[in-house]
């Protein structure tokens, strides 16, 4: 080791290429995973048909429009039109569909201050899809499980089901109330003999 000798100054290692093939298949790649897991995980991706014709019922203005939704329905599916005065899945968000060669189910939900309402709307496919019915599962936070079409046929009928917890305890109500009243009537009537004997 000589002391008075300095060793020779290199230069910096010069930066390692980027390669920039590999940073664009890396940013593909990811983007590729991003689009998979945000778009073809959707439950309603593949069924722009389906969402468009409740879309274009929706936009409808009724009962002025009613003529114009004639197309776009079943027989039934129309006539559940006209009961109603109009689309009942038009204030409904669609949440999944469950489809059939057939037909299509679109489930569909509400949240209002009344309480959650879930519905599951019926299209059926003839020369493009069609409105055909809804199954009301759940309105204003109450299990219905019945469909739009029988509703139409049958009001007073469902609405005594519908009604049916309310019913019972009103007439549970108005018995007890009734026993009361007798009880009172027959308490009158005791005080009523006994004041007579006397």
């Amino acid at each position: 080791m000589n002391s008075g000798a300095s060793a020779p100054v290199l230069p910096p290692p010069l930066p390692k290429r980027r390669r920039r093939w590999k940073l664009l298949l890396w940013a593909t790649g990811i983007f590729v995973a991003l689009w998979v897991c945000v778009f073809k995980s959707s439950p309603l991706s593949g069924h722009q048909e389906e969402l468009r014709a409740i879309e274009a019922l929706s936009a409808l203005r009724y009962p002025e429009q009613n003529a114009k939704a004639r197309p776009a329905c079943t027989d039934k599916g129309y006539k559940v039109v006209e009961f109603f005065g109009g689309f009942p899945p038009a204030s409904f968000n669609a949440v999944s569909v469950k489809a059939n060669p057939k037909f299509s189910d679109v489930e569909m939900v509400r949240e209002s201050a009344e309480g959650k309402a879930r519905i599951h709307v019926r299209l059926v496919r003839d020369n493009g899809w069609k409105f055909d019915d809804v199954y009301l599962n759940q309105i204003k936070g109450k299990e219905c499980n019945q469909w739009a079409s029988y509703i139409c046929e049958h009001p007073i009928a469902f609405t005594l089901q519908f009604h049916a917890d309310d019913v019972a305890t009103f007439s549970k109500n108005a018995l007890d109330t009734t026993k009361d009243i007798l009880q009172v009537i027959q308490q009158i009537k005791q005080l009523s003999e006994s004041e007579q004997r006397d």
